[in-house]
């Protein structure tokens, strides 16, 4: 059965923001309406796109920004959670915590929360 040509519409247009996202996800400006401005849509549609591929933008950019802060954690034990969130995108340590959190991951090292991290400084 041939695809409709709004199927093939939100697969390009799925493909596009999907690109974006993953690629500038340490951006802390990317935003999913930036992405839909981009590309000339509204936020609404680009959310019907990627339903249609049973994902959201949101979980999209989340993903890939875990993606990030997971390969810093690996790579650069020097590190601490704010540079780590600065560097992959995330608007602080403690959203970074509290994503990685979700995935059993813990910021090795870091003992207290934030605010002690803070008062040590």
């Amino acid at each position: 059965m041939p695809r409709l040509p709004v199927e093939v519409e939100y697969d390009r247009l799925h493909s596009r923001a999907r690109t974006i996202l993953e690629a500038e996800a340490a951006r802390r400006d990317l935003t999913i309406d930036a992405v839909a401005e981009r590309l000339g849509t509204g936020r609404r549609r680009l959310e019907r796109a990627f339903r249609l591929h049973g994902e959201s933008p949101g979980d999209v950019l989340r993903a890939s920004r875990l993606r990030l802060a997971r390969a810093l954690l690996d790579s650069d034990h020097e590190l601490r959670a704010p540079e780590i969130a600065d560097l992959a995108g995330f608007a602080s340590a403690r959203a970074l915590k509290d994503a990685l959190a979700k995935h059993g991951v813990t910021v090795p090292g870091q003992r207290g929360g934030v605010r002690s991290q803070r008062r040590r400084e």
